[in-house]
């Protein structure tokens, strides 16, 4: 039904979340590194919670702050009579998982619903889901789309547990939106690794900036990004200043892009004396391409 894909084990590369249909578990596939194939995960803590759900729009966000992906995903059966036949209810509830650390570190999620608050309480036939950090506070809201009722736009207000960065990407020699560009920050022993796309889950587009929260670290060593053009660009410490009086919720990273070089006058050309061809410029405008938001 939905899919949705991050790095949620900070390994490099993309791990898929999909949901399925009433009485099969949704699932969890990892990448255990590049070389390997995919693996399903049987150990999340995801399968159990929704068996008699219907699964749609799926979306991983760091909800906290804390560093680990949580995982949100809307409910809702596609027959209203669902419950006449044995099957799950027409109404359900969309679940809020939260990521933790399981024994030897492993990440597990457990079904955080109950205690999520009064936005994911109501049961409806819910479809679709988008992210975005609305009020720009740091912390990543969500609306949800409900079949016969109003979107329901869910204002986050947990109990940060760490710092976060935001990073927008303006393309000039890729595409504007920067869709498609790979972004890695390492700080702290770690990494992450987030991909710049216009859609995610299912009927949902969320915030084209990518958000990053990585904890009680208070800095962050390097940040990578590789544009679509096959342009790299590092970005280390220097770089980066907080702005903020709350040393819990904000490290900004600040660029000032490099001062464009002028234009070559034409050669002229051997032939005639005609000016010589223009040559195609090459993708090093990445290089000045993006700023990076709170």
């Amino acid at each position: 039904m939905g899919l949705t894909a991050e790095d949620i084990d900070g390994d490099g590369d993309l791990d898929v979340f999909k949901t399925n249909f009433d009485m099969e578990p949704n699932s969890l596939t990892s990448m255990m590194g590049r070389a390997s194939s995919p693996t399903r995960r049987r150990s999340s803590g995801l399968a159990a919670p929704s068996l008699d759900k219907l699964g749609w729009a799926c979306v991983f966000l760091d909800a906290d702050n804390d560093g680990d992906f949580d995982l949100l995903v809307a409910n809702g059966h596609v027959y209203p009579q669902s419950q006449q036949i044995h099957m799950g209810p027409w109404l359900q509830q969309t679940q809020l998982y939260e990521a933790v650390r399981g024994a030897g570190g492993a990440l597990v999620y457990r079904d955080a619903t109950a205690s999520a608050g009064p936005g994911l309480a109501p049961a409806r036939s819910s479809r679709g889901l988008a992210v975005a950090d609305v009020d720009d506070d740091g912390m990543l809201d969500a609306v949800v789309i409900d079949l016969d009722g109003p979107p329901r736009l869910l204002h986050n207000e947990s109990d940060p547990k760490g710092h976060f960065l935001t990073i927008g990407l303006v393309g000039k020699a890729s595409n504007r939106d920067g869709y498609g560009a790979k972004v890695t920050l390492y700080a702290g022993g770690r990494k992450w690794f987030r991909e710049s796309r216009a859609a995610d889950g299912l009927y949902g587009s969320n915030d084209p900036r990518l958000h990053f929260g990585f904890g009680d670290l208070h800095a962050i060593d390097r940040v990578e990004i590789l544009w679509p053009s096959g342009v790299k660009q590092i970005y280390i410490l220097p770089n980066y200043r907080s702005i903020s009086n709350d040393p819990r919720t904000v490290n900004v990273l600040l660029i000032n892009p490099p001062q464009a070089q002028p234009p070559a006058a034409p050669r002229p050309s051997i032939a005639r004396g005609l000016p010589a061809p223009r040559r195609s410029r090459k993708c090093g405008d990445d290089r000045r391409e993006h700023r990076v938001l709170r």
